[in-house]
């Protein structure tokens, strides 16, 4: 895991009873909706409207015949861009595996926390 987000706004969820997937026992999907539901507002906040995301849902594949079973977490990542400013990743970026980040993610998280979140 980097030690910084490669975007402005990169968030990691992951659950804290090591499940692999939405459908393992154990798993609180009412719970994982409620914090997506106030993530997105804050960062619908940040944005002063609607901001444009991408998200990613990684689970532990279902087949354990082709993998072996691992101890993955249920992880998922919105990266959005910061409001108002134009994200192009170059393909220098992509190559090397080094990112820049317009925005510092204390600042980034700062701002995050301060949203009130969903009504």
């Amino acid at each position: 895991m980097p030690s910084a987000p490669t975007w402005p706004y990169e968030l990691l969820v992951a659950t804290a009873g090591g499940q692999g997937s939405l459908t393992d026992d154990g798993m609180d999907r009412n719970g994982l909706a409620s914090i997506l539901i106030d993530v997105l507002a804050r960062l619908d906040q940040v944005a002063e409207g609607v901001m444009p995301y991408m998200l990613w849902i990684h689970q532990r594949p279902s087949s354990s015949e082709v993998f072996a079973p691992q101890p993955l977490h249920l992880h998922i990542s919105p990266y959005l861009r910061s409001p108002g400013t134009p994200r192009y990743v170059a393909s220098a970026e992509l190559g090397g595996g080094i990112h820049f980040d317009p925005v510092e993610p204390a600042a980034a998280a700062r701002t995050l926390r301060e949203q009130p979140g969903p009504p």
